[in-house]
């Protein structure tokens, strides 16, 4: 069973732009989707370049290259439904920020601040400014 998010980037103007992502998307633990934000996804380029690659079904690390898919992949690296298995599931979509919100996944958004902002399935907020690495880690 998946734990599915959306992670996204704010853009000028009130859009969000934004993919899919099937595994591990709650915000706890070294393996969670929030977790993997706020420790390795902390530059808006690196956001942007993840997003541009399309939807995710495992947030890794780091980007990566492309590698094989599975048992297979690479440790760390990030595995995109176009890049790792050839098609499909691969444009980012585009949403206002209350479209964006009313997803019914976790959620996840880069601030044009800099900030992460979340929210659970159920609209509660995540509170990841607040929670650290370390503290991610140990909740896990």
């Amino acid at each position: 069973m998946s734990t599915r998010s959306y992670i996204g980037i704010e853009m000028r103007g009130g859009q969000v732009r934004y993919v899919y992502c099937h595994f591990d998307g709650y915000a706890k633990g070294p393996h969670g989707v929030g977790h993997k934000l706020l420790t390795y996804w902390v530059e808006r380029e690196q956001v942007e370049a993840m997003i541009d690659l399309g939807e995710l079904s495992v947030l890794g690390q780091e980007i990566g290259e492309r590698h094989k898919f599975g048992a297979e992949a690479t440790p760390g690296w990030n595995v995109h439904y176009g890049r790792e298995m050839g098609g499909g599931r691969n444009e980012a979509r585009f949403a206002s920020l209350s479209e964006f919100w009313s997803l019914d996944e976790y959620c996840y958004l880069l601030k044009l601040d800099g900030s992460w902002e979340g929210k659970t399935p159920f609209g509660q907020p995540v509170p990841l400014v607040q929670l650290t690495a370390q503290e991610a880690t140990n909740a896990a």
